[in-house]
């Protein structure tokens, strides 16, 4: 007996990216990313693969992980305020968590000068976006709806 399940275009459409994107992985579909947005700087950020992203994560720290899983879900880009906001932690108080990535990202890909975020701001606001390269961000999805 197979299971079924149909949910129309408007409910796939308010489901959140994280979901939609496991949606997909679990369909065995490709959700092609958007172009990143062109107020991004010039940092060239590190492109991992699936088996990078795998070997990343095991590396990582629990509440490492926990933050990135948050960046993941917020989507192709993420406002600084926004993450600290949903991982529940004061203004700078996630200095470790960049601290711990940039260290497993050079690690990863041994590369002494490699980058896993690309930064933009302050803004008008004072907050600051970040944007991961599109092929990581697919990897790290695909590897955190496996585990």
């Amino acid at each position: 007996m197979q299971d079924h399940i149909i949910l129309s275009a408007d409910t796939i459409a308010s489901l959140s990216d994280e979901l939609k994107a496991e949606l997909a992985v679990r369909l065995g579909l490709t959700i092609a990313s958007p172009a990143p947005p062109q107020t991004f700087g010039d940092e060239e950020v590190a492109e991992i693969g699936i088996q990078s992203a795998r070997a990343f994560l095991q590396g990582c720290s629990e509440r490492t992980a926990e933050i990135l899983a948050l960046m993941v879900g917020l989507g192709d880009t993420f406002s600084l305020r926004e993450l600290e906001k949903a991982a529940k932690a004061k203004p700078g108080g996630l200095r470790g968590v960049w601290t711990g990535l940039t260290k497993r990202i050079r690690t990863i890909t041994g590369d002494p000068d490699a980058v896993l975020i690309d930064w933009s701001g302050p803004d008008e606001d004072g907050d600051y976006r970040g944007r991961l390269a599109a092929v990581s961000l697919d990897a790290l999805r695909r590897a955190f709806a496996e585990g």
